[in-house]
């Protein structure tokens, strides 16, 4: 490991890939809205040549030298490489999507849903129609990692729809190895933003944590009927990385709508801050916008105050 400079050195999960690059969790983010168990590998580090790193999450990037000041020539090497590295990334993810296209998973996963495996999307409280839409399905096994060890589960599964193309399959396990880890993104490509109309957001954008309740909540809350927002997505967790910030960016503004433990542990602030906080306002519910129409019995009109009253982030 002597060929990673002392102040790297300590970084948590760090791993050598190949013979020139490693990953490891970031030094300026850490692991924040790691989704998962497996390793963090967002920050990477090459020794080829002069040792630099930078991080696929927050874009921090630095040459391994401490306290060197980096010449105009170093900084323009840096920005080449990382543009050269990114179209090879685009190319591979492109490649993932022609192969997933060509398996078409997620239409068996749909169309092979008897009406006892559709009752489970109903209990979470999307309409049939709306399964039919999304293409959701069941898949009755599916085969995950967790470190060393191999577990299998049935899942619901979740397609994330570009117009007609899909760009992910997301894995919701009913058997989660841990209670905590229930969802499994199945393709090695970035995690998405749910977008329930199938096409980029316009306009003033609602934001939810997680595709089904962005689901649940577009069922109840779209349409001009209630007049709260112009379209609607659904980011994967509570914090939200620059690739989906690039995703949501068509929008004009946003009403930030995440999970109440967003707000109390400063989550909403940093996904805000992340967004362009003088674009954000921040819904406040107290409870998950699901658990409010499907356990709670809330009306649309009920949970629209709520929106209604969203607060610029002080």
């Amino acid at each position: 490991m002597n060929v990673i400079p002392t102040k790297w050195a300590g970084l948590p999960f760090l791993r050598q890939r190949t013979a020139t690059e490693w990953s490891s969790a970031c030094p300026e983010c850490g692991d924040s809205g790691h989704i998962g168990n497996d390793e963090p590998d967002r920050f990477r580090i090459f020794v080829d040549r002069k040792i630099r790193g930078w991080c696929r999450n927050c874009g921090f990037q630095a040459f391994g030298d401490d306290g060197k000041r980096w010449s105009p020539l170093e900084i323009e090497e840096m920005r080449r490489e990382r543009v050269a590295r990114a179209a090879l990334e685009r190319a591979r993810v492109r490649d993932m999507i022609e192969q997933m296209t060509e398996e078409a998973a997620w239409k068996a996963y749909h169309e092979g849903m008897t009406d006892r495996e559709r009752q489970l999307w109903r209990d979470k409280g999307v309409a049939d129609s709306l399964q039919d839409w999304w293409e959701l399905g069941h898949n009755p096994s599916y085969r995950f990692r967790l470190g060393d060890d191999v577990f299998e589960s049935p899942t619901m599964t979740i397609p994330f729809w570009r117009e007609d193309q899909v760009v992910n399959l997301q894995q919701r396990l009913l058997q989660p190895a841990r209670p905590n880890d229930k969802y499994r993104f199945a393709y090695d490509m970035p995690s998405a933003v749910f977008f329930p109309e199938r096409t980029p957001p316009e306009g003033r954008c609602i934001i939810f944590e997680g595709a089904i309740k962005t689901m649940v909540a577009w069922q109840h809350l779209a349409g001009k009927h209630l007049d709260l927002f112009d379209s609607c997505a659904g980011v994967p967790s509570k914090y939200i990385n620059m690739h989906h910030v690039d995703e949501l960016s068509t929008a004009d503004s946003y009403l930030l709508c995440l999970d109440p433990d967003a707000n109390e542990d400063g989550s909403t602030r940093k996904a805000a801050e992340q967004l362009g906080k003088d674009r954000v306002k921040i819904v406040t519910l107290p409870y998950k916008v699901d658990d409010l129409f499907v356990e709670l019995g809330a009306t649309p009109q009920q949970v629209a105050g709520f929106v209604k009253d969203a607060m610029p982030l002080r």
